[in-house]
């Protein structure tokens, strides 16, 4: 199921909508990412949209394949993850994918369903505040070893998630430290 779930993260959307809606490669425009974030920037709210809610699907989908299989409740954890490291390495792309915070939120939802909403509440009002998506991920990033505390989740699991996520964010961490990170209109 780990293997599946890799797999199945790896499916580049973002890549895949931008060539077919766009006729661009997203990895060759704004930040690069293939995420929903840049293809905001790519093709508007309709792209990212649809990005965003196919990233999300791809951890729902994860976990209720593992479920039909019959994993056990806590194994589901390593299901959830490398769903998310699929999503961030894909082999696809020569292990450059995108940040895997759509990913993740979906996967945590769907095992810790109050922590998530908790993690999305901070994620908007980190980004109304500041407009800067980045900083939002980042912070709900680190916050989700904290709520995994509150909510009883697997604690490797939430440093391992909360460090693969921050990683992955390395490149906006050290621009925003710069001030160098550009927030969405």
């Amino acid at each position: 199921m780990c293997i599946l779930a890799y797999f199945l993260g790896s499916i580049p959307f973002g890549l895949i909508y931008g060539w077919i809606f766009k006729k661009k490669d997203i990895r060759k425009q704004g930040s690069g990412n293939i995420g929903a974030t840049n293809a905001f920037r790519l093709g508007g709210s309709r792209l990212a949209l649809l990005t965003l809610l196919s990233d999300m699907a791809k951890g729902m989908l994860a976990i209720n394949v593992a479920e039909s299989f019959g994993v056990l409740s806590g194994d589901m954890y390593y299901v959830a993850l490398m769903v998310i490291v699929g999503h961030i390495f894909p082999v696809w792309l020569h292990f450059k994918g995108g940040k895997g915070i759509a990913v993740a939120f979906s996967t945590i939802f769907m095992l810790v369903p109050f922590c998530a909403i908790n993690l999305v509440v901070i994620w908007a009002a980190v980004f109304w505040q500041y407009r800067v998506s980045s900083l939002a991920s980042i912070i709900a990033s680190a916050a989700f070893v904290v709520l995994a505390l509150i909510y009883d989740v697997w604690f490797p699991f939430a440093l391992l998630v909360s460090g693969v996520l921050l990683y992955a964010h390395r490149e906006n961490i050290q621009s925003l430290i710069q001030g160098k990170e550009a927030p969405i209109a």
